[in-house]
């Protein structure tokens, strides 16, 4: 007997992320929130050329519109391992059910296959779905969030503290727990980049978004950015006052796409400055054999060079030692 998937029909049909999708769109993400390759958490591995199958569809098409929901959010698509991510997967599944006793070391199975890559940020998105249980003058009954938070630090996962709720709190960066595991922030985080905002709205927006904690900053200000961007938000002042003022709500969505363009920005410029100083490393090698080179030897390496260029050469070589060429 297959496996039964509820889909939520106000979440998948009136959402507003959804609703103007294209009906290939919406045919793509229903299939993998109910394929068969689907697990527990919503991060599965797909053969690309038999779900297309699936869909009636070549490999190429539907990998096409898979990156077109990557771009608005929905999804995450991971090429090299063929790993999808369904961001509402969490809208039509529950995740207190997921780690109910009967499931819940299936679902960590599940989350260790996770790509490195995004368990971080997927681990931080549910977490924060679980409940953080009824709290009493000295514990807190059936603290999921935490629970399930020391069981992924127990197996060395990144557990973001921003997303974590605890009774107790010892210090201003760290939780301990019973397993003297803690979850930490960076302590020397990348400057926040903000949406463009007029001078006066900018100031207000960074005093309420310091009162945020650090794992939360740059993706509320994404978040402001693309709401901005689809004309949809009004006053970013009081978005992020009501984020400031109920963190344990905030779950990053439009913002993704802004998130993903930031990170691929900073992908080639830090490629960029890779290979400049893979350049001046190689030069300084250069540089280095030709300080230590007699005449002969410069004859013999670069004498086969084009005359214009051997000069070039040779006038590098003469200048590193000191203007002599014996």
């Amino acid at each position: 007997m297959g496996r039964q998937r509820t889909i939520n029909d106000a979440e998948f049909w009136r959402a507003p992320r959804i609703a103007d999708r294209t009906h290939e769109d919406k045919a793509t993400l229903l299939y993998l929130l109910t394929s068969p390759y689907s697990n527990i958490i919503g991060v599965y591995a797909i053969v690309p050329r038999i779900a297309a199958a699936e869909m009636g569809w070549t490999a190429d098409q539907l990998l096409a519109i898979v990156k077109r929901l990557e771009s608005f959010g929905l999804v995450d698509y991971d090429s090299s391992s063929n790993f999808v991510w369904i961001r509402t997967w969490w809208d039509h599944n529950s995740a207190k059910m997921a780690v109910a006793s009967t499931l819940r070391e299936k679902t960590y199975l599940q989350i260790a296959a996770v790509p490195n890559s995004w368990r971080t940020e997927f681990l931080a998105d549910f977490l924060m779905r679980l409940p953080t249980g009824e709290k009493t003058s000295t514990a807190t009954k059936d603290d999921l969030r935490s629970i399930v938070a020391r069981d992924m630090a127990s197996r060395g996962y990144t557990v973001p503290i921003a997303y974590l709720q605890t009774t107790d709190s010892p210090a201003a960066n760290t939780t301990n727990n019973a397993n003297s595991n803690s979850y930490h922030y960076d302590e020397n985080p990348a400057p926040l980049e903000y949406p463009m905002l007029e001078k006066s709205v900018q100031e207000q927006v960074s005093k309420i978004v310091s009162r945020l904690p650090l794992g939360m900053r740059q993706d509320v200000l994404d978040e402001i950015a693309a709401k901005m961007r689809a004309g949809t938000l009004r006053s970013p002042i009081r978005l992020a006052q009501h984020f400031a003022d109920n963190p344990h709500v905030f779950v990053i969505s439009e913002g993704i796409a802004v998130r993903n363009a930031r990170t691929q920005r900073l992908a080639v410029q830090e490629e960029l400055e890779n290979q400049a100083l893979k350049r001046d490393d190689e030069l300084a090698d250069i540089d280095a054999q030709l300080r230590s080179m007699s005449e002969e030897q410069f004859e013999k390496t670069y004498g086969r060079l084009p005359a214009n260029i051997r000069q070039q050469v040779r006038d590098r070589w003469s200048k590193l030692r000191g203007g002599t060429s014996t």
